[in-house]
């Protein structure tokens, strides 16, 4: 995820969440599995990767957001 904040940074926020020090959130976001990567827009989930997903389509799924947010 650092790489990836690293690459998105002025774009887009990424933040890690440390599930077992917020159960509230867990709650809140329905997260079943670790690790769960959400992405809002505008305070809306606008898309959810469940399990281990590469960064190639991390930066896939993001550039797509981005770009349909700059439209």
């Amino acid at each position: 995820m650092e790489s990836v904040a690293k690459q998105y940074a002025g774009s887009a926020q990424v933040v890690k969440l440390n599930v077992d020090g917020n159960p509230s959130v867990v709650e809140k976001f329905q997260i079943e599995a670790i690790p769960t990567l959400i992405v809002f827009q505008n305070g809306e989930e606008k898309d959810r990767m469940i399990g281990a997903v590469s960064q190639a389509e991390i930066a896939q799924r993001l550039d797509t957001r981005l770009a349909a947010a700059a439209t």
